[in-house]
């Protein structure tokens, strides 16, 4: 997908009650840029939160 469209699909989850965080990683193509690990880091501390269902 691409970034527009990730971001419409976000928003189209989060008007149906839907916790989620659209997270731009910017023009990474195929690769990762250094700054992943902290965009990781990000995600994976959201996914366990409140919200998260165990």
């Amino acid at each position: 997908m691409t970034h527009g469209a990730m971001q419409r699909e976000a928003s189209r989850l989060a008007r149906s009650g839907v916790p989620v965080r659209f997270l731009g990683l910017g023009a990474v193509g195929h690769a990762f840029t250094p700054s992943f690990g902290g965009y990781l880091e990000q995600a994976l501390v959201w996914l366990g939160g409140p919200h998260s269902v165990s």
